[in-house]
């Protein structure tokens, strides 16, 4: 049996040199625990969406997940957009729409980018043209990225860099005190969810190309947002 990338021990090592308080070295060792569980989850996610791409079913792939129903698989793998506000859940369906036409059998980061330029008067869509316009550019050098037509099997799918950029823009949300998420919680997904990621997703590279940054971005949004509030008179 081959060795463990991750040792039992390795780790106990690692929680004791944090702390010698024993709670710390509990409540080290609960987050720990969490992360591996959040790695392991995205290296299935990876591999998920690898076996889409290559045309291989739900049913098969519960089978490889031991043994769990098709409708099970479907259910844990694919995004819940049931927090989406309208403008997001259009850019969901705008992401999809640009994969088919492109004969792609997959929607990823650069889909996502494409599909927030559509909407000129969402939140994202004003930072981008403010930080990095104009928009048309934006959108234009993002069609430009993408891939060459794939064998289409079905509904395409979300890469993992992709499903990556919409777990981040859940978290972008919640660190705003949101119970939503919008188009600019998108847009930040996208630019948070590879910053430990050496090779960064496409829709990360071409915004920085055009110095458009997650910290820029954040501070459009928020600016936006206190305008909007104000406004209202809130």
């Amino acid at each position: 049996m081959a060795e463990e990338i991750v040792s039992l021990g390795a780790l106990i090592d690692q929680v004791n040199s944090t702390t010698e308080d024993p709670v710390e070295r509990l409540a080290s060792a609960a987050r720990r625990a969490g992360d591996l569980s959040a790695l392991g989850d995205q290296l299935i996610g990876h591999f998920v969406d690898t076996a889409r791409v290559s045309g291989v079913s739900w049913a098969q792939i519960g089978q490889a997940l031991g043994g769990v129903s098709k409708q099970a698989a479907q259910k844990r793998f694919s995004p819940d957009f049931s927090r989406f506000t309208a403008r997001a859940r259009h850019v969901m369906v705008g992401s999809e729409a640009i994969a088919v036409e492109h004969r792609h059998s997959y929607m990823g980061t650069e889909h996502i980018l494409i599909a927030l330029c559509g909407d000129p008067d969402s939140l994202a869509a004003k930072a981008l043209d403010a930080l990095g316009g104009p928009l048309a550019e934006i959108r234009d050098a993002a069609t430009a990225a993408l891939g060459p037509a794939s064998p289409v099997q079905g509904k395409p799918r979300f890469t993992a860099k992709a499903n990556a950029a919409l777990s981040a823009a859940l978290s972008e949300a919640l660190n705003l005190n949101h119970n939503y998420i919008g188009t600019e919680h998108l847009l930040l997904g996208l630019l948070a969810g590879d910053q430990s990621d050496q090779d960064g997703s496409v829709a990360a590279r071409l915004l920085a190309e055009r110095d458009i940054t997650y910290p820029a971005v954040r501070d459009n949004i928020v600016e936006q947002l206190s305008g909007y509030l104000r406004a209202q008179g809130k």
